[in-house]
């Protein structure tokens, strides 16, 4: 994964991290719902945090998985937590 041309190598979507945590607590300063929260530890979520952190613009990642919540069908996620807004976290 590269953020504003820094590498940051790979990251899972473990909750404990400091993207994880960044994201969170970046979510709740934005008064999101609660139920967004709970996707703070996504990949795609943690993305966001890092380009916020370095004033990135830009980044590229691959994600080996399907989008979150695609196959599953589950209604918490992040297309449908979020909705249309363009968050700028």
């Amino acid at each position: 994964m590269e953020v504003g041309g820094r590498d940051y190598g790979s990251i899972g979507a473990d909750h404990g991290d400091i993207w994880a945590t960044e994201m969170r607590e970046r979510m709740r300063a934005l008064q999101l719902p609660a139920r967004a929260v709970l996707l703070a530890h996504h990949v795609e979520m943690k993305v966001v945090a890092m380009m916020v952190k370095s004033g990135a613009r830009s980044g590229r990642t691959i994600i080996n998985h399907a989008p979150c919540g695609f196959r599953t069908g589950r209604r918490y996620r992040l297309r449908t937590v979020l909705g249309g807004r363009d968050p700028e976290m």
